[in-house]
């Protein structure tokens, strides 16, 4: 399925890059790639929920950022793939996967249960199970589910500090057929936890930068700041899922280059997390919806 995706990947850049001629071409293709990763890896399970974060990362969000840099579609175009970006969920998501796959291991022990109970002398006694499921149950309510210090349920998002905690201790706990349900009990998660909120900042910077782009195209010019751009091309200005603060909106000085800024990041090092270049002139043919 990765190959597949990357195939798509490929194909959406290489249209993106034809020229305007295969514009419409280009986001039928990118619409059809977002559609086609959020439906095809609709299951439950965490190896659905990989696929899905690096398909969107790579097949999905590549050749968006690459025809807002050429400044391809039109308005109703742009306005249709954010749309189709609103409707991946990332964090709730998570959560949901989590919780399936700490039922798949109930049930799990639970056949195990029923087959051992058939040959009760050549199997370690079933306590020993029980206590495991219920030492792997009570760590993961504490710490993939509940807020610190377990006052109240988590609905947004796990804590990756205490995924990070979590696997820490478990790592720790000696390899026996005591241990053994707690191993497979507490996977670590927080790698995949951490992939995916990025993927989610850069899905919410891309729907600003469309916004951005239908500002210009409508107006021909961009927006002073973020707030004009609600509630006309953007309900809301998305949030960071990690500090809480909307991005940092800050246009160039010589034309319409702007740059998207997340709470913290620097102009040194790897710089600024998106900046467009200095657009072309606005073309009827671009201005106007397919």
């Amino acid at each position: 399925m990765i190959n597949a995706y990357h195939s798509l990947r490929l194909l959406s850049l290489a249209l993106v890059d034809s020229g305007t001629d295969k514009r419409d071409l280009a986001f039928s293709h990118i619409q059809g790639t977002l559609r086609a990763i959020r439906h095809g890896t609709d299951y439950p399970g965490l190896p659905s929920l990989t696929i899905r974060t690096l398909a969107l990362e790579s097949a999905g969000l590549e050749p968006i950022w690459q025809a807002l840099y050429r400044q391809r579609f039109s308005d109703a175009q742009w306005e249709a793939i954010d749309r189709e970006l609103t409707e991946f969920d990332f964090g709730p998501r998570f959560l949901r996967t989590l919780r399936y796959e700490r039922s798949v291991l109930i049930r799990q022990v639970e056949r195990g249960f029923r087959i051992r109970s058939r040959q009760p002398f050549q199997n370690p006694p079933a306590w020993i199970d029980l206590a495991g499921l219920h030492e792997a149950a009570t760590l993961t309510q504490r710490y993939w589910f509940s807020a610190p210090k377990g006052l109240r349920p988590l609905t947004e998002w796990p804590r990756i500090d205490q995924l990070e905690t979590v696997e820490a201790i478990v790592d720790q706990i000696p390899t026996t057929d005591e241990n053994l349900i707690v191993k497979l009990g507490v996977q670590p998660v927080s790698e995949l936890a951490r992939q995916a909120q990025t993927v989610e900042i850069a899905r919410d910077l891309a729907r600003i930068a469309i916004s951005l782009e239908r500002h210009r195209l409508a107006t021909g010019t961009l927006p002073g700041s973020l707030s004009e751009l609600t509630p006309k091309w953007l309900s809301e200005i998305p949030a960071n899922v990690e500090t809480g603060h909307p991005p940092r909106f800050e246009k160039q000085e010589e034309g319409n280059g702007y740059r998207l800024r997340n709470l913290g990041d620097q102009s040194d090092g790897n710089g600024p997390i998106w900046q467009m270049p200095l657009p072309a002139p606005l073309s009827p043919e671009v201005a106007s919806p397919s």
